[in-house]
């Protein structure tokens, strides 16, 4: 299985990624630094690497209620 990397939410069209997977009854794995990889059972499925989208793109510290 080919792993999906993308940098930029809108641009990697992470939303139409996971309709496809739904449309195909593909798992994916999401997976960031991978620090916690080992809670749970083995993953599985299609690797959707979401390291790219990491840090804060806007903050509106009035909606922190």
């Amino acid at each position: 299985m080919d792993a999906l990397s993308p940098s930029d939410a809108a641009e990697a069209g992470i939303v139409e990624q996971v309709l496809d997977a739904r449309r195909d009854a593909e798992a994916l794995e999401l997976r960031g630094g991978g620090s916690k990889r080992f809670y749970g059972g083995e993953p599985r499925g299609r690797l959707l690497d979401l390291r790219g989208l990491a840090g804060v793109r806007s903050y509106e510290p009035t909606e922190l209620v």
